[in-house]
């Protein structure tokens, strides 16, 4: 299947002809690192579903309904990134989760579905050992519970937050 996949553009490069396509696929698909529009990651998604790669398909649907959140697209982002947090659940990409965990939660805050937005960031948080995202986390949940005018909540995460602050002091 290797001349079918100049058929997608930023997969192909003859420094990687050797490699297994399989293997270049995930690993192009995990490390996109150009700008591309929703339309042009669906139409390379639909391209390599022959292939049959799962952790293609995963980090696919992180990087559409990231770039679909980035638009301000709402309700493709949720679809796309739900997709993409189940399978990495499946596959136990915990890095992933953490990343779609925020998204889903930053997304469900978006659409005033705030306590499926906390939800979100605190698996995200409960699945990270990074002190600084912890920190940023918390922050997003006392955003979220602001906007929602949940102001003894917001206290309670302050709380939550100071703890966390003396913990970064300590190091």
């Amino acid at each position: 299947k290797v001349a079918e996949i100049k058929d997608v553009p930023f997969l192909y490069d003859e420094f990687y002809l050797n490699r297994n396509i399989k293997e270049e696929i995930i690993y192009q698909t995990r490390h996109l690192d150009v700008e591309l529009v929703p339309a042009q990651l669906l139409d390379i998604k639909n391209k390599i579903a022959e292939y049959e790669i799962l952790s293609a398909e995963l980090y696919l649907d992180y990087e559409i309904g990231k770039r679909f959140l980035e638009n301000g697209n709402l309700n493709n982002a949720l679809e796309y990134s739900k997709k993409a947090y189940d399978a990495a659940l499946k596959q136990k990409d915990t890095e992933v989760l953490i990343k779609l965990s925020n998204n889903l939660g930053h997304i469900k805050s978006s659409l005033n579905h705030t306590e499926e937005a906390i939800s979100y960031f605190n698996t995200a948080f409960d699945l990270t050992d990074d002190t600084m995202l912890k920190s940023a986390l918390l922050y997003n949940i006392i955003s979220t519970l602001y906007h929602s005018g949940n102001y003894n909540a917001v206290e309670e995460e302050f709380r939550r937050i100071k703890l966390l602050d003396m913990k970064i002091a300590e190091k």
